[in-house]
């Protein structure tokens, strides 16, 4: 039998999901569960899946409309909604969830501090591309695009490393 535990709403929740079977079937189910488990619940950003979720739908509702910051903002779209709810889905649990803002070009705008001389941010433009800007030193800036299906480019995982991990 294996424990969760899934913290809603500031309190801890344990949840009992049963798989006292045995053999190979019984392995996959356990396997198949701690996958869905880590997906859910994302211990290093403290943020679960499902509040990334409802972060990015409120970001869309409140900036689906044209001028929506008071500036003449282009609106979020609906396909800007669906590349963000792809793009979190690749990026691996060794890695936290990073901050979500609207852009005023109409696109998602995801960033990573480790502090406030070391960023990476990605523009989520459409089409499955991104443009990226990230400082790691005084000395050492990066910058692209990049083209992202089902997986992140291991240059941009990369550069999440540099910016969660190089204290």
């Amino acid at each position: 039998m294996r424990f969760y535990s899934v913290q809603n709403s500031g309190k801890n929740e344990i949840f009992t999901v049963s798989t006292d079977g045995v053999g190979k079937e019984n392995n996959i189910i356990n396997e198949d569960l701690d996958a869905l488990f880590k997906h859910f619940i994302r211990t290093e950003s403290n943020r679960s899946y499902i509040e990334i979720i409802n972060e990015l739908i409120n970001i869309y509702y409140t900036s689906y409309s044209p001028n929506w910051d008071g500036y003449s903002a282009e609106p979020i779209t609906a396909q800007s909604l669906i590349q963000a709810f792809k793009f979190i889905d690749t990026i691996p649990s060794s890695i936290p969830f990073p901050e979500f803002s609207p852009h005023p070009d109409g696109h998602f705008t995801c960033e990573w501090y480790s502090n406030k001389n070391k960023m990476f941010v990605v523009n989520l433009i459409g089409n499955n591309n991104f443009v990226y800007f990230g400082i790691f030193t005084k000395d050492h800036r990066t910058r692209g695009i990049e083209y992202f299906d089902k997986e992140l480019p291991s240059s941009i995982l990369e550069y999440l490393r540099r910016v969660n991990y190089d204290f």
